[in-house]
Order: structure tokens, then C-alpha cells, then sequence
């Protein structure tokens, strides 16, 4: 669902805050990217707060909307070259050009990926209050979400895991990946 249309029950507040964390994160994903050669960097590293205690930070990627998606553009990137570093120069320039630019261009959903068979992961899922608190550059958002395992076949899943080979060639095909949605309604900006 793209941010620029609220939902029913999406309060004008929700929305405005919705629209702050995005419009922030594509900032954070340029720094990123132009700065740090794809190294991420604490606005995108968020603590996870598990039923009210602070877990080991996580990586996460924030996923275009299907109307919006550039999966088949990661995945010839992927194809066209074995070198880690032809694939890595290739999608920062994708990355740093126009792929963060329009905060409305990206899901709800916020991902990550993990090990297989993770158990961290299967702790996050498992939570019964789960906050993902992003801190960097004095902006602080804590995001109550709710965790949901994604399958292969998930669009999400894919766009997640071409986007994560692009910086890692060694991710497993049998990787765990979560993803996050936001409950705008209980999440705040600090």
C-alpha cells in the first residue's frame, strides 16, 4: 500500500507520522549509500525492545510497493556478474540515484533477514509486544509491529532477499526472513 493513501482507519496523525518514518528512512538509505558504500548505519539497524527488553540490533531493508518495484532491475544485477564487486558498484548506483527518493514508493511492511531456522528470528515472531526503535542523527522512532514470517512465494520475501544478495552473495536461499508491520496507532516519534 503506498503511504500517500491513508487507510479508513488511519488517523490524519497515523498518516503524518507514517509519512515522517518514511520520508526519514529513504534519507538514512541515501546516506547509506552514498556515503558508507552500502554499509548500514544506525537508522536502518533499529533495536528491537521485546516484551519490554532491548534485544540485539537488526539490519533491515524497507521494500518498494508492487507498482513501484525494481525487483527484475536486482535480479539482472545478480545475474550479469559473479563479482562482488561489480554487483556491489552496480547497485549503489541504483541505490543512490532515484531508488530512495519518493518515501510513497515503499511498503508498510519493514524486513529483515536472518539465518535459517533462526532462533532470534523465531523470538521476534514470537513476541507478544515487539517494538523496532530506530535512533540516529537526534530522530528517534519507536515502531510497534507485528512480526509475520514471509514465505518464498511472498513478493516481499523476493524483493527482500535479491535486495540483501546484492550486498551479501553468501545468504543462504533457505534465510529466514520477518517482516515488520507497523501499528502507526501505538508507534511515536521521540
Amino acid at each position: 500500500m503506498p503511504l500517500s493513501r491513508a487507510t479508513p482507519t488511519t488517523t490524519d496523525e497515523q498518516h503524518i507520522l507514517r509519512r515522517q518514518f518514511f520520508s526519514w528512512q529513504c534519507r538514512m538509505r541515501q546516506i547509506v549509500m552514498r556515503q558508507h558504500q552500502g554499509q548500514p548505519q544506525s537508522g536502518v539497524v533499529p533495536t528491537p525492545i521485546i516484551d519490554g527488553q532491548p534485544s540485539p540490533a537488526i539490519i533491515t531493508v524497507i521494500v518498494r510497493t508492487a507498482e513501484e518495484s525494481q525487483l527484475s532491475e536486482l535480479q539482472h544485477i545478480v545475474r550479469r556478474s559473479y563479482d562482488p564487486g561489480k554487483r556491489l558498484k552496480d547497485c549503489l548506483k541504483v541505490f543512490s540515484e532515484c531508488y530512495y527518493q519518493d518515501p510513497d514508493d515503499f511498503e508498510d511492511t519493514i524486513c529483515a533477514v536472518f539465518q535459517p531456522n533462526s532462533r532470534y528470528a523465531e523470538q521476534l515472531l514470537g513476541a507478544e509486544e515487539l517494538i523496532l526503535d530506530f535512533y540516529a542523527y537526534q530522530q528517534q522512532f519507536q515502531l510497534s509491529v507485528h512480526p509475520k514470517l514471509l514465505g518464498t512465494e511472498d513478493r516481499l520475501f523476493q524483493e527482500t532477499y535479491w535486495h540483501n544478495l546484492l550486498f551479501n552473495p553468501a545468504i543462504s536461499q533457505d534465510c529466514t526472513i520477518v517482516g515488520f508491520r507497523p501499528d502507526w496507532s501505538k508507534s511515536a516519534r521521540k
